[in-house]
């Protein structure tokens, strides 16, 4: 399938209009080859700023080029590019695909960053003149968000499009198996590479396995309460983002999704109504809920089990031959089932479990971090600051500092 012939479909272009309103600000996607922009291939939303700017050749032209430059990073990045237009306003670019020698790109803007300084306004009236426009313009209907949360959302979107477009192409190539007459029809699903999702995701995906909805809602709740502890104004973009990366997952871990993917999008239309981190919580739990609902409980029982042994003993130094004793299966059973569902083996479990609850204490209260390992079932600070880092990336005490500094 052509890109052309996907951003036909009317479910492509929906999550196009879905990403518009997710985003407040125009979206578009347009084609290039090696040497100029071919074509624009679907796009939403506009703003008077860029209508009158494209009223005259000048402007229209100083438009592509903006855009095509920043186009062309974003190929030899092969990742998302934000970058700044003729008339002084913020957009962010990223590559969809390449066949042959033609590629595409989708582009969220213009925006005003809200850390942006005054005088925004006189920027753009001085780059409407350069391009021959002498009149006023508002920018009331130009959107001002933080422009950390754009490139997030960006980001969310091409992997929806990816996704999309992945299960459109296996439902072309899907022959029925001979004998297979038995088979449950299913929602074409493209195969995914394993590549480990960081964060708090794949405890949340376990513990709906599990049917654990208050062990979700507190995962899920204190990574929106960390999102929105740091001054980027992401809180929204990152809820969206994490509940994506849960239901990827949940995919992955053979649980049940479509009624979730579809509350999703009920999420995304209206995520900027909501008002405080609680009220965000308590969405993005409902859109989880719908997976809950559907789970098969006899065929996740043993899950089930190993997530409330761990879940109640990590800071006491569970151990998996005990848990294994406990259900009367072989430990590499465990491991197995662990590592070919969610990703992850048992010990990388506990780690994140453990590493979860420490993040809560190093935001929220005084003590030091040999008291904080040892309240999450780690022997020593030293190893704790080497687990800390192999999940998160940066030492204990450098994440603490970062919220000490936010507030």
């Amino acid at each position: 399938m052509t890109t052309e012939a996907f951003f036909d479909r009317p479910d492509a272009a929906a999550l196009i209009e879905e990403a518009r309103v997710a985003a407040s600000m125009p979206v578009a996607v347009h084609e290039y080859d090696d040497v100029e922009e071919r074509a624009l291939l679907t796009g939403c939303g506009s703003c008077q700023v860029c209508r009158s700017a494209s009223s005259t050749r000048e402007g229209a032209a100083a438009c592509d080029a903006s855009r095509a430059t920043a186009a062309q990073q974003a190929f030899n990045r092969n990742g998302t590019v934000p970058f700044v237009c003729h008339l002084g306003l913020s957009c962010v670019v990223a590559p969809l695909d390449q066949v042959t020698d033609v590629h595409s790109v989708i582009t969220f803007g213009p925006f005003c960053p809200s850390e942006a300084p005054e005088g925004l306004d006189a920027t753009v009236a001085e780059g409407l003149l350069n391009v021959g426009v002498e009149k006023t313009v508002s920018l009331n209907d130009v959107a001002r968000v933080s422009a950390n949360g754009v490139p997030i959302l960006v980001d969310w979107t091409v992997d929806r499009i990816r996704a999309l477009r992945q299960a459109f192409a296996s439902s072309e190539i899907t022959v029925d198996a001979p004998g297979d007459l038995d088979s449950a029809p299913h929602r074409p699903r493209p195969e995914k590479s394993r590549a480990r999702i960081s964060g708090p995701a794949p405890i949340i995906v376990v513990a709906l396995a599990a049917s654990d909805r208050a062990a979700a809602r507190w995962y899920l709740r204190n990574a929106l309460e960390e999102a929105a502890a740091l001054p980027d104004g992401t809180v929204h973009a990152r809820a969206i983002s994490l509940v994506s990366q849960v239901l990827e997952a949940a995919e992955h871990a053979r649980l049940p999704t479509t009624d979730a993917w579809n509350a999703l999008k009920d999420l995304v239309v209206m995520h900027r109504q909501l008002a405080d981190v609680a009220e965000l919580s308590r969405a993005c739990i409902r859109v989880l809920g719908c997976v809950l609902k559907n789970v098969d409980v006899q065929t996740t029982a043993q899950i089930a089990v190993v997530f409330s042994e761990v879940s109640e003993g990590y800071a006491d130094g569970v151990l998996l031959e005990d848990v294994a004793a406990k259900i009367g299966t072989d430990p590499t059973a465990i491991t197995h089932s662990l590592q070919r569902r969610f990703g992850l083996n048992f010990s990388e479990l506990v780690g994140k479990i453990r590493i979860e609850r420490a993040k809560r204490l190093l935001r929220n209260s005084q003590f030091g971090i040999s008291e904080i390992a040892r309240r999450v079932g780690v022997s020593d600070a030293s190893n704790f600051g080497r687990l800390f880092r192999k999940f998160e990336g940066i030492a204990p005490l450098n994440y603490r500092e970062q919220f000490r500094r936010a507030a």
